[in-house]
């Protein structure tokens, strides 16, 4: 049965971003045939997620993933990756975001099917991903994916703090670096979308 081991699953996704480990994984043809075999027979919508993730990461510059061509279909200015865990607040914020006319895609639904695909096209299709950060985002395989695309993607990439007193660590503080963030526990609402708007506005 598919669900038989999923933290054993999910715990082969967060290894699977590591290069060395990827390497390892891709070489076991007979691992990898299992995992296709699975994402197409599982009957639960989770693990089919979490193998999806999984292929996703070993899949070398996702070459067999095609690009949207963004003269015909639908783009964005800005994508707001985050944690559901943190939805009211990002809400707030897009809302925010549409009342001053900017095309914003975000997933408040939590998409069904593969989840990798939608995230890679949601991201070719923006110019400028905001990463809402938290502990539960860096937790989140889905949140590292996304973020880990946005950066191989060179999108401009805006980081906002929305748990109290978070400090980035691990995989996350690697890849905003030395970005500036905004903090939404810092300021009032009102003055922290200020400050977003001149961030979103600035040149890389």
């Amino acid at each position: 049965m598919c669900d038989e081991y999923p933290i054993a699953f999910d715990i082969i996704w967060a290894l699977s971003f590591n290069q060395d480990i990827q390497q390892q994984l891709r070489s076991n043809s007979s691992f990898v045939h299992k995992l296709i075999l699975l994402s197409k027979e599982c009957d639960k919508e989770q693990m089919r997620k979490i193998i999806h993730g999984i292929l996703w990461n070993l899949e070398i510059n996702h070459e067999s993933h095609s690009t949207l061509s963004i003269d015909d279909e639908k783009t964005f200015d800005i994508m707001i990756s985050y944690s559901h865990k943190e939805k009211v607040l990002c809400k707030q914020i897009y809302d925010e975001l549409i009342k001053f006319g900017y095309r914003v895609w975000i997933d408040f639904d939590q998409m069904h099917g593969n989840v990798m695909d939608a995230m890679a096209k949601a991201i070719e299709r923006s110019t400028t991903i905001i990463i809402c950060m938290s502990e539960q985002y860096r937790k989140s395989n889905y949140c590292r994916a996304e973020a880990q695309y946005a950066f191989q993607m060179q999108r401009k990439i805006v980081p906002v703090i929305l748990q109290k007193h978070y400090k980035a660590d691990g995989w996350l503080l690697f890849l905003i670096g030395q970005l500036l963030y905004v903090d939404f526990n810092k300021y009032e609402f009102s003055q922290a979308m200020e400050i977003l708007f001149k961030e979103l506005k600035a040149e890389n």
